[in-house]
């Protein structure tokens, strides 16, 4: 009976221990994880800060490197597009020449026509320039060129112009050359004619009176062509 109190006592103070060193160990685990994660932190950053410049001159200068020859890569293959390639509806930037109701006189569509000439670069083929040799690598390109700038022509002027200059296998400068006789050639015999219809034009054989001052117009920028101008 004398032993019971002091078995109990040392359970008591054993058990007491026990429950110390859990309550204790709870705030070390902790302690030692967050620890280490600074620990690791610190061991990052001491490898960013030391590491030596030549490495990091290296790697930007094998960067560049990359980057140039990636964009090299990319421009291999690509070819210059001619700007006349481009064009559409040359119809909407040239009026047609010659035509009944909308049509301009020659000298204002030769105007038209250099403009759209020169935005283009294409004026070679229409200013006489030789073209080049069959042999020249660009040759098949400049046939091609020549071809579009023909259909320009070709799409600009009435069809009475048009059964009056087409041949198989000509040229643009062929072509031009052609309405450039046509419009300028025989100027005595042409002013003629123009100035014949301009004195006998009537009102009543024009559908109104703005028609009537159109045709008026128009006869008058022609006789200007053959260099004679209405004063």
């Amino acid at each position: 009976m004398l032993l019971l109190p002091f078995h109990t006592n040392i359970f008591s103070q054993v058990n007491n221990l026990i429950l110390f060193f859990v309550q204790r160990w709870q705030p070390i685990s902790y302690l030692l994880v967050s620890l280490g994660s600074t620990l690791n932190r610190r061991t990052i950053l001491h490898s960013v800060l030391t590491r030596t410049p030549s490495t990091s001159s290296a790697m930007a200068v094998e960067d560049k490197s990359k980057g140039k020859e990636e964009s090299s890569g990319n421009n291999e293959g690509k070819t210059y597009l001619h700007p006349a390639y481009t064009v559409t509806n040359i119809d909407k930037k040239i009026k047609t020449l010659g035509g009944k109701t909308d049509g301009v006189p020659y000298s204002s569509w030769v105007k038209l026509f250099h403009i759209q000439a020169t935005a283009y670069k294409v004026l070679d083929h229409i200013d006489g320039f030789d073209p080049p040799d069959e042999s020249d690598p660009g040759y098949g390109q400049w046939v091609e060129i020549d071809a579009l700038v023909l259909q320009w022509i070709l799409n600009t002027i009435s069809d009475e112009l048009l059964a009056r200059v087409l041949d198989a296998n000509t040229t643009a400068y062929t072509v031009w050359n052609k309405l450039q006789s046509i419009f300028l050639n025989n100027k005595t015999s042409r002013a003629a004619s123009l100035d014949s219809k301009f004195t006998g034009l009537q009102l009543v054989s024009c559908t109104s009176l703005e028609a009537y001052c159109q045709e008026l117009r128009d006869l008058a920028n022609q006789l200007g062509d053959v260099g004679q101008p209405v004063t």
